[in-house]
This record gives C-alpha cells, sequence and structure tokens, in this order.
C-alpha cells in the first residue's frame, strides 16, 4: 500500500508541481469563460465559523478505530499532524464526496488565485479559480493512473458562479466565498473516435487565509 500511495503522489507532482504558489495546469486544456464575480460582504454559511479538521492523505483512520500512517511514521492520535479544513464543497467526480481544502494567493500581478482541492490519495479533485478585475475563470483538473499515450483527458467550463466577502483582498486577509463550478470531461485522441463526455459539478464554501 505504501509503494501505491508513493507512485499516486510522484504522479500528482509531476502534474502540479507548484500547487500552492501560481498552481500549474495540465497542459492541453481549452480557453475557459470568463465572467463577472458577485459580492457580498455579509456573506455566510456556518462553516465559516466551524473548526473542523482531518488528517492528511496518508493518514487513515479504519472503521474500527485503528490509525495506519502509509509512510511509516507514528500513528498515536497525539503525534499526528492535523489539517483544517478551509472548504467545504460537494463534488461528483468519481462518487459523490466532500472537498476540504482551499488555498488563497496573491500573485505579484495583482491576480487572486483560489485552489480549490483534494487532501487524499484516493480522489483527486482540482479546480483553480483566477480572479482579476472583478473577473475570473476556472480550471478543473483531477488525475488519472490509468491514461496512457496519446489519450488524453481535457475539461471545458460550462458553467461557473463565485461570490466573495470583498473586491479586494491583501495578504494575511481572511477570504469567504461560495462557488458552483460544472465542466466537461473528455477523453481525446483515442484511436475509435469516442470522447466519453463526462459532466462534473462542485459546488460550495470556503473560508481561507490569503497568502
Amino acid at each position: 500500500m505504501m509503494k501505491l500511495y508513493g507512485e499516486l503522489l510522484m504522479a500528482l507532482a509531476l502534474i502540479c508541481p507548484t500547487l500552492g504558489y501560481g498552481v500549474e495546469l495540465p497542459k492541453g486544456q481549452p480557453i475557459q469563460i470568463r465572467i463577472e464575480v458577485s459580492y457580498d460582504s455579509n456573506l455566510y454559511d456556518p462553516f465559516f465559523e466551524s473548526t473542523e479538521w482531518g488528517y492528511p492523505w496518508w493518514i487513515i483512520k479504519h472503521s474500527d478505530g485503528h490509525i495506519e500512517n502509509t509512510m511509516g511514521g507514528p500513528t498515536d492520535e497525539n503525534e499526528l499532524p492535523r489539517l483544517q479544513h478551509t472548504a467545504k464543497c460537494s463534488t461528483s467526480h468519481q462518487f459523490d464526496h466532500q472537498i476540504n481544502f482551499c488555498d488563497a494567493t496573491l500573485l505579484p500581478d495583482g491576480t487572486l488565485e483560489l485552489f480549490i482541492h483534494d487532501e487524499s490519495a484516493s480522489t483527486s479533485d482540482s479546480l483553480r479559480v483566477l480572479v482579476k478585475d472583478g473577473q475570473f475563470t476556472s480550471q478543473y483538473w483531477t488525475f488519472y493512473p490509468a491514461n496512457k499515450g496519446d489519450e488524453r483527458l481535457i475539461w471545458t467550463t460550462t458553467r461557473q458562479d463565485l461570490v466573495l466577502d470583498k473586491r479586494a483582498y491583501n495578504k494575511g486577509d481572511e477570504l469567504r466565498g461560495r462557488i458552483r463550478f460544472e465542466c466537461l470531461q473528455e477523453l481525446t485522441n483515442l484511436k475509435d473516435g469516442g470522447r466519453f463526455p463526462k459532466r462534473i459539478t462542485i459546488q460550495g464554501v470556503f473560508r481561507t487565509q490569503v497568502e
């Protein structure tokens, strides 16, 4: 199992080597739609007041209560790292589940980058949102270890709505937002010409600190 998780981590690093600052996208993606951001200074959700947390992806807590550290480290709950949840978004990718993390980065050109993502070895939703001059674009991607050769996945945004609590942020500010997103996933360059389209949706809220 450790070997499998290690291979997944290495593959994700190759696809997204700069996660957290200037997220690098998978190649060959279409130009995505750009629309206006909505703003609501009174934006609220119970999640904004919560203190939910989880373990990093390599820590597995089994149904019988015992903890497995797939990296070979400690298994004592008091010694394990905890990650505060910064998002509560539902996704339809693979199976219905929750995305718990959002990072916000203010890039050198003034663009606000939001990176909504899983912290899991079994799911791999990634959604990058770029906000500048009151407009935003979104790019989704995920990791499929079965893809080989000329087979390639593309994701085309078909719907997006973003609400933020402020029009401008500085580093260190708390950011609150809500998103509704939909894209079409397709395989390309297949010998039989099939594209196997699949719709993926993400919606929910996030609260994080701007880096």
